[in-house]
């Protein structure tokens, strides 16, 4: 909303340039305001994401998964005393990990606050993009990718069921990314070439 405070940051960074001083937040907005300050060399960006079961089950303390693994390796492993069944793992998927509907809502709330979140993702921070896009192909759009959510998808059935052409739909997927509601995780492969080749698999999420 003050685009000019990244003026003074710099400045003051320049002077001073001590990590970890500042913490800077924006919408979806700042990547496309092209007379906003880049940052670049000044400034690290931190991706957001949802909050992980631990946290929500509130078991925070102690090194995390990855930091496990890589000291100890897959030793240091080992089954929860709750290991959840088929209809557990569903219940979690339906709680999400944005910290207002995990953490304080009813089930009945969580529906209607996480249905307002994509609501108001595909119309009002949209134009806040300054895209003109047809509101329900949009939503059509962002539910083929949440339906292929870890999969390939195909991009013939993706403008299909959006009811729009491939360039279209080319373009609403990179809409929905920049909105943060959808990211593409690299295909993995020991050969890093073979990484450049595959196609990566579209994540649909909501950021905490």
């Amino acid at each position: 909303m003050v685009p000019t405070v990244l003026g003074a940051i710099k400045r003051a960074v320049d002077a001073d340039p001590r990590p970890g001083r500042f913490l800077v937040t924006g919408s979806v907005r700042a990547d496309g305001e092209a007379d906003n300050w880049p940052g670049t060399g000044r400034l690290v960006r931190v991706a957001m994401t949802s909050l992980a079961v631990r946290e929500i089950a509130g078991r925070t303390e102690g090194a995390t998964f990855l930091d496990r693994l890589s000291a100890d390796g897959t030793d240091s492993l080992a089954l929860p005393p709750d290991v959840p069944d088929l209809r557990g793992y569903v219940e979690m998927a339906l709680h999400s990990g944005c910290p207002e509907p995990a953490l304080h809502l009813s089930e009945r709330g969580r529906g209607y606050w996480l249905e307002s979140y994509v609501d108001q993702s595909l119309t009002r921070d949209v134009e806040t993009l300054r895209e003109n896009r047809d509101p329900h192909r949009l939503r059509r759009c962002f539910e083929a990718l949440a339906l292929n959510s870890a999969g390939l998808v195909n991009a013939k059935t993706l403008h299909e069921f959006a009811g729009i052409n491939a360039k279209t739909a080319e373009a609403y997927e990179h809409l929905l990314a920049n909105l943060l509601v959808v990211e593409s995780v690299p295909a993995w492969t020991t050969n890093r070439f073979k990484r450049l080749l595959r196609g990566p698999r579209s994540t649909s999420w909501m950021r905490g």
